[in-house]
């Protein structure tokens, strides 16, 4: 009996070692392959499948926001004032004090001392994107102005060609279509104006230019989103005021204070002067937002 019991107990107690070994090596086991696919699909902690969906209603209202608001705000501000300079002056210097305002001081300045030597190139190119768009809406319009601009793909990619990087020809194919759009909106528009083309593909060459540099600016800087479009619109915002100084063009704020404190009291002017800043504010932060969230989707997925 006793001896029974003594065999019993060290069978128990060898297979507690067993189990003991089996679960040591299972934690000391390497990540294989199929755990590391196995952790990617699932989603993180704190990330339920109904944010992926609060991510595209927030992406459509984004879309909208920006093409409803920032088309208005742009050529009301346009119409009202007739002043290139003065629309990319309260664009850029409005957005440089708002972002300024989200980010805190502190942050702000670290930024600023962090990332402006190498985004300032990066800026130039901003400042010249945002100058020609609105010459271009005052030349020729909006149709033939963002159809030019949705070219931006194309130019990408004929860039990176350039610089030796090679694509898929499905690639170059789906081009196509880009291609031929904006030609017959060149050839139908009633508005043509070839002073207005050439700012809207300058505009677009600018713009390719910003998308290609930011990157490199942002690997070597580490900063990156929203504080890389404070440190632009920051130096970007210096370059408008220069401008607006010293190169003659047509008065922005005495017209809209006269307006404004006039018999009529009239708020429109001043008004479209907050717009043109906010809307400006809302589509490229906005559109950081839907960037990165869609980016985090796409890895999980």
């Amino acid at each position: 009996g006793s001896g029974g019991q003594t065999k019993r107990r060290q069978q128990q107690q060898q297979q507690q070692q067993q189990q003991q070994q089996q679960h040591k090596a299972g934690a000391e086991e390497p990540m294989t392959k199929t755990k590391i696919m196995a952790m990617a699909t699932m989603p993180p902690p704190g990330t339920p499948q109904h944010k992926f969906r609060d991510t595209i209603m927030v992406g459509m209202a984004w879309f909208v926001s920006s093409a409803v608001l920032s088309t208005w705000a742009n050529t009301a501000f346009l119409n009202e004032f007739e002043s290139v300079l003065g629309h990319t002056f309260v664009r850029f210097v409005g957005a440089a004090l708002l972002s300024a305002m989200a980010l805190g001081p502190s942050a702000a300045t670290r930024h600023l001392e962090t990332g402006i030597e190498l985004f300032s190139p990066v800026a130039v190119c901003l400042f010249c994107a945002n100058l020609l768009n609105s010459v271009a809406l005052v030349k020729t319009g909006i149709t033939l102005t963002y159809v030019v601009k949705s070219a931006i793909p194309v130019l990408t990619v004929l860039l990176c060609a350039i610089q030796g990087e090679r694509f898929p020809v499905s690639i170059y194919l789906s081009l196509i279509p880009t291609v031929i759009g904006v030609a017959l909106a060149s050839a139908s528009d009633v508005s043509f104006d070839p002073s207005g083309l050439i700012a809207a593909i300058g505009s677009a060459m600018a713009q390719t230019l910003l998308n290609v540099m930011s990157k490199k600016a942002s690997e070597a800087t580490g900063v990156n989103g929203f504080p890389a479009f404070f440190v632009m619109c920051s130096f970007a915002s210096l370059l408008a005021t220069v401008a607006f100084i010293l190169v003659p063009s047509e008065p922005v704020f005495v017209p809209a204070y006269q307006a404004l404190v006039g018999p009529a009291h009239d708020i429109y002017p001043a008004l479209l002067i907050i717009m043109a800043a906010a809307a400006y504010q809302i589509e490229y932060v906005g559109g950081l937002y839907v960037e990165g969230r869609a980016i985090r989707w796409s890895a999980i997925r």
